[in-house]
């Protein structure tokens, strides 16, 4: 399914052709499944595609990401903006949609976290405990790096 989503034109969508007060609203969603129930929501889905959990993921996430083609991995950003280990693993260790809300403080406490979206996108569109893994592996990558 993601080789037909262009994650680019989502991203560019969210910014340029929903309002101000709709992105707001997609913002000041407290739980991914409330995003049904805006308008936002579905204007911001591809054309032809079902609404479900996988695209309420990937937009509960998405005002918070910008797009950076070649943009250091996610856990690789967190280390390097002073998030705490233990945020990572409660991520880690949560169930959905509790671990899609402390990756969505993650990144509101990380400030300027960016992502390539063509990466990014799949990782959340395919939500697993591999992808969370991931994320923390990268944090400890860095980590080793940097010592």
């Amino acid at each position: 399914m993601d080789e037909e989503i262009n994650w680019l034109a989502l991203e560019e969508k969210f910014d340029k052709q929903l309002t101000p007060g709709q992105r707001a609203e997609i913002r000041r969603v407290a739980l991914p499944d409330d995003l049904a129930e805006l308008p936002a929501y579905y204007h911001l889905l591809p054309a032809g595609v079902e609404p479900g959990k996988q695209w309420q993921r990937v937009i509960f996430i998405l005002p918070w990401v910008k797009q950076k083609k070649g943009a250091p991995p996610i856990g690789e950003q967190f280390k390097r903006a002073g998030i705490d280990e233990r945020r990572m693993f409660q991520m880690l260790r949560s169930n959905e949609p509790q671990d899609l809300l402390c990756l969505r403080r993650l990144f509101r406490q990380a400030d300027d976290v960016s992502a390539d979206w063509e990466y990014f996108g799949p990782s959340l569109y395919y939500w697993n405990k591999v992808n969370k893994r991931r994320f923390v592996e990268d944090y400890y990558s860095t980590s080793q790096v940097s010592k």
